[in-house]
């Protein structure tokens, strides 16, 4: 399927729609801020997508700002992402899990957890936050937080979700639970 939907770009209209209707897909657009992308970037195992800078940041920069989308932990739906007229498929790894709910958080979903991250995520309401840089972010790198302190309102995530770390960083944890 993931196929299918890196090709939707350049498909008809009316084949677009039907191949949504028939995969009951739920397409959510998303806006690139200025000074962000998506970026793919080819290592040993695979392509990945990774959210990068266009331009520096300094410490205490907001980098971006953003909205979630709210959804019950059980939702089934499939998302696609339309970011810029490109297509990604969503799976349950792009979402943040909370303890009775989980967010869905557009262009966002491709940032990169680090041990030892580039930048902060302070929720302004429930589902709003901003990514603040926490040291100089260069054009071209990697947009990073860490995945175990994304916090809304006191609501912690420890304990939902887990995987194992490969960001590589000295103070690496080895395992991170979010």
């Amino acid at each position: 399927m993931k196929e299918k939907i890196e090709l939707l770009p350049f498909v008809e209209e009316e084949i677009k729609e039907k191949f949504i209707r028939c995969c009951n897909l739920t397409i959510v657009t998303s806006t690139l801020p200025e000074g962000i992308d998506i970026q793919k970037v080819k290592n040993d195992h695979s392509s990945e997508h990774h959210l990068v800078a266009t331009k520096r940041y300094e410490v205490g920069e907001v980098v971006f700002s953003n909205q979630a989308i709210i959804l019950p932990r059980d939702d089934d739906t499939t998302f696609v992402l339309n970011i810029s007229g490109k297509y990604f498929l969503l799976n349950r790894d792009h979402f943040i899990h909370r303890e009775h709910y989980m967010e869905m958080v557009g262009f966002d979903s491709f940032m990169d957890h680090s041990c030892d991250p580039n930048c902060k995520m302070t929720y302004t309401k429930r589902d709003v936050y901003e990514m603040t840089a926490t040291k100089t972010i260069f054009r071209g790198e990697k947009i990073t937080c860490n995945y175990m302190q994304m916090e809304c309102f006191g609501v912690c995530t420890a304990g939902i979700e887990s995987f194992k770390c490969g960001c590589g960083e000295l103070n690496c944890v080895g395992t991170v639970i979010c």
